[in-house]
């Protein structure tokens, strides 16, 4: 492979050294990372690689890609299914209260369930959800939460989570995933082990949950290399 300069700067950058590297559209960036996987499986173990993909689509294409290349072991995932990942080993190790069970498209029910409570002081049940789903991707409780325009979506907050949390399982929706990992993990650190290297492709769109889901997987000596675009950013 006739790598770029600036490629083989990626494929070649130090094992222990983070990285923060810009990928313009077309500057073959899955072409790249796929080398600094290869690179990578070289000189560590593949137990302790992870790389982590903004959605399920480019997860399975940059999988099938490590295949094809004949890279095996690798885990790549979203933050997500890191999350699910974190919750899993948690249940098993009886760290959690209740069984889990994922509920997909849970917020968007839930927030539909107690609309009517807020029917002329709320627009939409989509506000609702909405609004959940930006104050877990910060990481705010709704003991925390605040709306100065619409203070009443701080307790429809406060009721999709009674709703959510009320019954025999720990019920959990996509937003849910890295919110509740966080939580977890503060009790519980290292649930997933040693990981050494971390790969974050679209990092420029990572969320503050997202970043303390890193934090708490990482270790002092974890290399972390996160690629991404701000001209392309979708917050």
């Amino acid at each position: 492979m006739d790598w770029t300069p600036e490629q083989a700067a990626i494929i070649r950058h130090p094992l222990g050294a983070h990285a923060l590297v810009h990928a313009a559209p077309g500057a073959g960036k899955t072409t790249t990372l796929v080398g600094r996987v290869a690179r990578l499986v070289e000189k560590a173990d593949v137990e302790r690689i992870r790389v982590v993909m903004f959605n399920k689509a480019i997860q399975e294409t940059f999988a099938e890609r490590l295949e094809r290349a004949g890279i095996a072991g690798v885990k790549v995932t979203t933050f997500d299914a890191l999350g699910l990942e974190v919750l899993g080993r948690a249940q098993r190790q009886g760290l959690l209260s209740r069984p889990l069970e994922v509920v997909a498209n849970g917020t968007q029910e839930w927030a539909q369930s107690i609309f009517r409570k807020y029917r002329g002081k709320i627009e939409r049940s989509d506000d609702i959800a909405d609004a959940v789903r930006f104050w877990k991707a910060h990481m705010v409780p709704p003991q925390r939460a605040e709306c100065e325009d619409t203070p009443q979506l701080v307790e429809a907050y406060r009721d999709v989570e009674d709703l959510r949390a009320g019954g025999a399982t720990l019920r959990i929706d996509f937003p849910d995933m890295v919110y509740t990992a966080v939580a977890v993990l503060r009790k519980h650190p290292c649930l997933l082990g040693a990981i050494d290297h971390f790969l974050i492709d679209e990092f420029q769109d990572i969320n503050p949950a997202r970043v303390e889901l890193l934090q708490r997987l990482i270790h002092d000596q974890t290399a972390l290399m996160a690629v991404g675009d701000a001209d392309q950013a979708i917050y």
